[in-house]
């Protein structure tokens, strides 16, 4: 440790370089009780700790701070003493004064060209600040194109310092820019080389927050299972602050949530409440008030629900946040229509009206317009569900910020003209659908809601099972199935697999249906409908399934022309010989959807056999029972035997010479098939 006090303070200004930010307050706190410290001294660290404490996110502390320096720069007559007290004020902008921020930024705009003997370190330091200061009011404007202008200076003048924390926080703006402007993989990027930056320095606070940030951004690319990982990393971060840790834990029970892990879920949403409430913070309050009662809503306990947005509309309208108010009470008003209260659904509708005419935004409009549709449809009255339908038809015609609105939206108006079918059996009705339904799959292609797709292929399966296309229903559920496991929604993914398999089971009723040509009353109850769109309102979650272990019967590999390389027969003394005949004879009608993975099982019988193809391969397991569970063993051995060089070689070899494999032959195959099957 330096002796003098102008050498500690140049460590204090090596240690930020370096991006030491906590050693560097440390250091400086020990400094500011030397009684001997002079006026010029104490000028220097209350202007480096603002800096430091808005680097640390303490943004109030950091303006107080840059307050008191700015009037000792006066009674100084310190210049640099000054522009950086200015600096630490127009901290402002990060705590929402953006346009009083700009003022100050503008001013010291002014004094930066008249500014005398300040070292070229020193001018390019500043002038970093200066564009980091406009980029991130731009950010909070939501202006990002004006702000990636700032952003690129910013980063150009903290190259020219030489410098680790302008730097850093040069990467942390750009990611912050592009994760507004949607293009998720270069904020990824940027994100990664800020945190390599803090990993380097070892600073933990900033390794959270990077962590947490790259969370969010995978949650919009649709890796729930990623974004996990990055909030876990962040939240077990003790030296990182409870603005972060709310927001983690908010994010992990959103994820939850959303992935039908309910109960889990909400424990993290309670722990940011917990968090929050201590803060506290309005904003995030309402917010994770609002998520609370989502989840309760999905968990069908209305009540409970019903007690937190209240809560959540009580500290909303005190922040004076209409987006956040109109939320709620569109909320409320789907539940106490759920309930059938429709004089309280009333209340909150009116609520919404008034809301709309005090604050014509393109934030409140929607909730009141989807909140008319909804009432109107629930009414059951044959004129009102034909103006909700007019009202919602009206509504996708245009472009909402909130894709949620026309999911919303186009969920609601398929509900309605499924109705319709189902009362007038007028098949045209379908050419009114179908396009609600593509838009649904463009919407979750565009926002990276694999959620959404997953579910909008199993609403498609559905319309193309009571359309009589039950080959295309097969290849759709296929496809829903491996978007939902894909993306780590288990719970899904088991769904769907439940209801391909019950479409299979089904199929003589299916058939005889198709061949009586069957009202659609008949064939849309058979479908149900209920549930997936149920799910795509966001009115109901996914029910925990229960595993129930199948029963194996069979392991084939085969090629495309139908010759088997390994047969293993769980079953002692079990005849193969008719299921294996009627498998190739179902093989020859469909191998190319089975090579192409538009199937993956097919029903003979009692059995039903999985298909996992793996070029020149196919993989087959016959069993009975639940089909998703022994999905998971078979997706698990094709991945096994083909990154496993000895039998993969002999699976190759056996091509040649046409010699049949066993458990023995190769070595390795029998261990690998009594570790996944048995």
């Amino acid at each position: 440790m330096p002796d003098s006090i102008e050498d500690q303070i140049k460590l204090v200004e090596k240690l930020r370089n370096d991006a030491k930010l906590t050693e560097a307050i440390d250091l400086i706190e020990k400094i500011e009780t030397n009684p001997t410290l002079k006026d010029e001294d104490r000028l220097l660290c209350l202007n480096l700790k603002g800096e430091l404490f808005y680097y640390l996110q303490k943004h109030k502390l950091g303006v107080e701070l840059g307050k008191k320096a700015h009037e000792l720069s006066h009674k100084l007559n310190n210049d640099e003493g000054i522009i950086d007290s200015l600096f630490n004020m127009s901290n402002i902008i990060i705590q929402g004064q953006v346009e009083e921020g700009f003022k100050i930024l503008d001013q010291i705009e002014n004094l930066l060209k008249t500014a005398k003997t300040v070292s070229p370190e020193k001018n390019n330091y500043w002038n970093c600040q200066l564009n980091l200061g406009k980029g991130w009011g731009f950010t909070l404007q939501f202006d990002f194109d004006n702000a990636l202008e700032y952003g690129k200076k910013a980063f150009e003048f903290a190259e020219l310092t030489g410098a680790k924390t302008p730097l850093g926080f040069s990467f942390v703006l750009l990611a912050n820019i592009f994760h507004g402007k949607n293009d998720i993989d270069k904020s990824l990027r940027y994100f990664n080389q800020s945190l390599a930056i803090w990993e380097e320095a070892k600073d933990l606070h900033h390794i959270s927050v990077c962590n947490s940030m790259m969370g969010q951004n995978l949650i919009l690319m649709g890796e729930y299972d990623q974004a996990l990982k990055h909030f876990e990393r962040s939240s077990a971060i003790t030296e990182t602050n409870e603005f972060w840790k709310i927001a983690d834990y908010t994010n992990m029970g959103r994820i939850y949530t959303q992935k039908g892990e309910l109960n889990r879920g909400l424990d993290y949403l309670r722990k940011a409440l917990a968090l929050v409430e201590k803060i506290p913070n309005k904003l995030g309050h309402s917010m994770n008030l609002i998520a609370i009662g989502r989840n309760l809503i999905l968990q069908g306990d209305f009540n409970e629900s019903i007690n937190y947005l209240e809560q959540g509309l009580e500290v909303a309208e005190q922040l004076g946040n209409p987006i956040h108010t109109n939320e709620i009470i569109f909320l409320l008003l789907t539940i106490y229509l759920e309930k059938g209260d429709g004089k309280k659904a009333h209340f909150y509708l009116n609520r919404l009206k008034q809301n709309v005419e005090q604050n014509k935004d393109v934030f409140t409009n929607p909730y009141f317009i989807l909140g008319k549709a909804l009432t109107l449809k629930t009414s059951k009255i044959t004129s009102d569900i034909g103006e909700a339908e007019k009202i919602l038809v009206e509504f996708i015609k245009e472009d909402h910020i909130n894709f949620l609105d026309d999911v919303f939206a186009l969920t609601l108006l398929c509900e309605i003209l499924l109705g319709e079918l189902q009362l007038t059996n007028n098949t045209e009705s379908f050419d009114e659908i179908i396009p609600l339904i593509d838009k649904l799959q463009a919407i979750a292609e565009k926002q990276h809601s694999y959620k959404l797709l997953a579910e909008t292929y199993l609403l498609k399966a559905k319309f193309a099972l009571i359309q009589n296309k039950t080959d295309e229903a097969q290849k759709l559920l296929s496809e829903a199935q491996r978007t939902a496991d894909w993306h780590g929604l288990n719970y899904l993914a088991h769904k769907i697999s439940s209801e391909h398999d019950k479409l299979l089971e089904q199929s003589e009723v299916w058939e005889k249906l198709n061949k009586t040509n069957a009202p659609m009353s008949e064939r849309i109850k058979l479908a149900s409908f209920d549930g997936v769109m149920g799910r795509l309102k966001d009115k109901r979650a996914v029910e925990p399934p229960k595993l129930i272990k199948e029963e194996p019967i069979m392991l084939m590999i085969m090629d495309k022309a139908g010759a088997s390389y390994f047969n293993y027969p769980f079953l002692e003394g079990w005849d193969h010989n008719d299921l294996f005949s009627s498998f190739l004879s179902a093989f020859n009608t469909f191998s190319d959807e089975m090579f192409s993975k538009s199937i993956d099982r097919i029903k003979i019988g009692e059995n039903t056999i999985l298909i996992n193809p793996i070029e020149p391969f196919m993989v087959c397991y016959v069993i009975k029972g639940q089909s998703y569970p022994a999905i998971q063993k078979l997706d698990r051995f094709t991945e096994t035997i083909k990154n496993n060089s000895e039998i993969w070689n002999a699976l190759n070899k056996s091509v040649m010479t046409s010699e049949v494999l066993s458990l023995n032959k190769p070595s390795s195959l029998g261990s690998v098939v009594n570790e996944i099957f048995l």
